[in-house]
């Protein structure tokens, strides 16, 4: 049980008595560091829980639901194909369907912008114009 090998007798404490002193007195300097580490990430978990808390819901989320109900139906079909090599699958992607009306939708928002961007135009236009003045000695607003 007992070894011959005397460990105290090798081992010199003046390298680990000055790695000691070392850590010691860089301590505060380490304090230091990690209180204003701490800081940052509060305010980094801050300013990150506003922008999380400001973000708009994904705009193609219905598109890309259809697209994974696609893929879905892709892969069951391919299933089906390896089963039985007489089955002929009927696919509709849902997905082209979801496109479709989401152009069809951003087509008539640009329509309803440049019909409201000609209304402020002529708003503008209107604005400008010099009253005229009438027979009857009223103002009269161009109208």
């Amino acid at each position: 049980m007992f070894s011959s090998y005397n460990f105290c007798a090798e081992i010199k404490f003046d390298g680990f008595l000055k790695r000691l002193d070392n850590a010691i007195t860089k301590l505060p300097e380490k304090i230091k560091e990690l209180e204003n580490s701490i800081e940052t990430t509060k305010e980094n978990i801050a300013k990150y829980t506003r922008l999380v808390e400001q973000k708009l819901p994904y705009p193609r989320l219905e598109y890309l639901q259809a697209l994974k109900w696609d893929h879905k139906t892709l892969i069951d079909d391919l299933a089906k194909m390896g089963k039985d090599r007489d089955y002929k699958p009927v696919f509709n992607p849902k997905s082209k369907e979801v496109l479709k009306k989401m152009n069809a939708e951003k087509r008539a928002n640009l329509v309803d912008e440049s019909v409201t961007e000609e209304v402020k135009e002529q708003a503008k236009q209107e604005a400008y114009r010099p009253m005229k003045k009438a027979a009857n000695d009223d103002y009269d607003m161009g109208m």
